[in-house]
């Protein structure tokens, strides 16, 4: 199923998918695209000039956010609100 949704997200791109390497080729191609833009690999949170009560608003969404995603369910470790927000403030 996985190699099907690579193989239409290729031929979208016009990426070529006769080498029966379409993965690899698709992840080619976004470090191409992310390269041409200058998009960077990671973001430096600490680089990012923002006021403290700016960062406890953005700390305050992603802690909710986090907590309120569907996928924690799924997570090996059920995480508090307190546990979510030390990690976001790691980050931060």
């Amino acid at each position: 199923m996985q190699t099907k949704r690579y193989d239409t997200i290729a031929q979208i791109f016009g990426i070529d998918i006769n080498q029966g390497r379409t993965k690899e080729a698709l992840i080619q191609y976004i470090q191409n695209i992310r390269k041409t833009l200058n998009i960077h690999d990671q973001i430096i949170v600490s680089d990012i000039d923002i006021h403290e009560e700016a960062r406890e608003m953005l700390l305050q969404d992603l802690v909710e956010g986090a907590i309120n995603d569907p996928c924690m369910v799924t997570n090996p470790k059920q995480l508090s609100e307190a546990e979510v927000r030390y990690i976001y403030e790691q980050i931060l």
